[in-house]
């Protein structure tokens, strides 16, 4: 490659962490969906640590040990957490053990 053919791209932090998130999210959602039974939620949907930890009215540190432990799947991008939608649907209708 020459000097002629290379192109400098500015991109904002927000758009490059919205750009990443996106990415991870997709690549959750296929990664995922060899190991969940298709659900009514689209596999690129996903919700982050806190948005789970709301909705489940869980602690962080019960979130932190369900996904760490993989009883709850989700992915890392970065520092941020983020869990497929369809994947809470499967936690939610697993029977409690």
């Amino acid at each position: 490659m020459n000097n002629s053919d290379a192109t400098l791209v500015l991109v904002s932090t927000t758009d490059l962490t919205q750009l990443i998130e996106a990415a991870a999210t997709r690549a959750v959602g296929a990664a995922l969906s060899q190991f969940t039974q298709p659900t009514t939620a689209k596999p690129s949907e996903a919700l982050t640590f806190d948005q789970v930890r709301l909705r489940l009215k869980l602690s962080s540190p019960t979130l932190r040990k369900l996904l760490v432990s993989g009883t709850l799947h989700g992915v890392r991008a970065g520092k941020r957490w983020l869990i497929p939608m369809q994947e809470i649907e499967r936690f939610l209708s697993e029977p409690a053990t």
